[in-house]
């Protein structure tokens, strides 16, 4: 059989045709499900390799970067900071609370003291239910109190913690701690000294467990991604012909058997292959509890 093209090189009848048939509902049906797929993946097993986006250092990146474009200091890591946000995430998910004073009693300052940071300023950020570094950092930002400990000009130095696995589910706490350290003056600080105090800090390091990202999950969050992006590109070539076969019909003259079949199967195409484009995990996540304190 012989088809012709129009002035567009767009051969209309086999547009038109393509429309009608059950293999593009179908294959539009599968676009769709794989994108639910992929983004129920990334949502409901942030145990596993597929979760890997929330970490320690893009949370400081991003701390820093917007101190320095509000002409404010940058904040130096401090591994005694980072020790006590890590305990304190421990607590918060041994005795299932998410607070800033414990059931107890214990205050975030304590964590400050029992990992020897001496503090003359000290702040405290928490949040739980986010599943990306940026989304945790915007959340904060856009919060008054929250935006006032991360551009605070009085703290010098930052700590953060990310554990996950909170309760009973699959939940990540973040605690991000802020302080200026009361130095001791330099005649009773003498240099042989200084080592003593850089010890806690070497002693320490390893416990820092609580870092989501390690290299498996980069490799595979990045696959997860392509995949995405692949099913966005092909959705909306598949969309285009749609498209070009429903202008063919409604403005060029074309003929079909059953004019409102053919435009009923075209707008149920048309939404589906929509509902595949907009569709993403930041939508579906939208509407999964977020809560930060201060």
């Amino acid at each position: 059989m012989e088809y012709k093209l129009d002035e567009f090189g767009i051969n209309r009848e086999v547009l038109v045709k393509l429309v009608q048939s059950k293999f593009l509902l179908y294959f539009a049906v599968l676009l769709l499900a794989l994108k639910i797929f992929s983004s129920v993946i990334y949502i409901n097993f942030p145990q596993n390799i597929f979760f890997a986006d929330i970490t320690k250092s893009a949370l400081e990146s991003f701390v820093n970067q917007t101190r320095q474009s509000l002409g404010v200091s940058a904040l130096t890591e401090s591994e005694e900071l980072n020790k006590a946000a890590q305990m304190k995430a421990e607590d918060m998910a041994q005795n299932e609370y998410f607070a800033h004073t414990s059931p107890s009693g214990v205050t975030p300052w304590t964590w400050f003291l029992k990992a020897g940071y001496n503090y003359k300023y000290a702040g405290e950020n928490l949040a739980i239910g986010f599943f990306e570094s940026e989304e945790v950092f915007l959340a904060w930002l856009n919060s008054p109190s929250h935006r006032e400990n991360l551009i605070n000009p009085n703290y010098k130095e930052i700590g953060t913690a990310v554990l996950k696995g909170y309760g009973n589910g699959n939940a990540i706490i973040v605690v991000q701690l802020f302080g200026s350290e009361k130095r001791p003056a330099v005649a009773t600080a003498p240099v042989t000294q200084k080592p003593k105090t850089q010890v806690p800090a070497v002693i320490n390091e390893p416990e820092a467990t609580a870092v989501v990202l390690e290299p498996e999950t980069k490799n595979t969050s990045a696959l997860i991604n392509n995949m995405d992006g692949a099913v966005q590109d092909v959705t909306f070539a598949v969309s285009l012909m749609v498209m070009a076969g429903i202008l063919s019909v409604l403005f060029f003259g074309f003929q079909v058997k059953s004019k409102p079949q053919f435009i009923f199967r075209s707008l149920v195409l048309i939404v589906i292959l929509s509902a595949t484009l907009f569709l993403d995990k930041n939508i579906l996540i939208s509407f999964i509890p977020h809560n930060i304190l201060i």
